[in-house]
C-alpha cells in the first residue's frame, strides 16, 4: 500500500465521524445530507460540524460544484472508494456506491 493511502486510511479510521462520513457517501450528497446520515449512524451533537474540505484536501472526496455558495455536492474519489470499501470489509459490511443518473456538473 502506498504511503498516501496508509496515511489517509489512518486519518479516517481514528475518528468515528470520519468513518461514518466516508461510509455515508454512497451517492452524490450535499454536506447537509451527509451530516444527517452521520448523525443517524453515530451520536453527534447538533452543533457538531462536518468539514468536507478536509476530505477534499486528502483526495477522499470531490466537490462537483465548488463555486456554489450553498448546496455543494460531494462524491467519493477512487481513493475514497477504496478506503470506504476497506473500512466496510473490516466491519463485516459491504459498501456500494450508487451512480446517479443526474449529471451534477451541469448544475455547477
Amino acid at each position: 500500500m502506498k504511503k498516501r493511502a496508509r496515511s489517509s486510511y489512518a486519518w479516517v479510521i481514528n475518528n468515528l465521524k470520519k468513518i461514518a462520513t466516508l461510509l455515508s457517501s454512497d451517492r452524490p450528497k450535499t454536506n447537509t445530507e451527509l451530516m444527517n446520515d452521520v448523525r443517524g449512524s453515530i451520536s453527534l451533537s447538533e452543533k457538531s460540524n462536518l468539514r468536507l474540505s478536509e476530505f477534499v484536501e486528502r483526495n477522499l472526496m470531490k466537490c462537483l460544484n465548488p463555486r456554489a455558495k450553498k448546496g455543494r455536492i460531494y462524491i467519493p474519489t477512487d481513493h475514497g472508494l477504496r478506503i470506504a470499501k476497506r473500512i466496510a470489509k473490516a466491519q463485516g459490511k459491504e459498501y456500494h456506491y450508487k451512480e446517479s443518473p443526474i449529471d451534477y456538473r451541469i448544475y455547477a
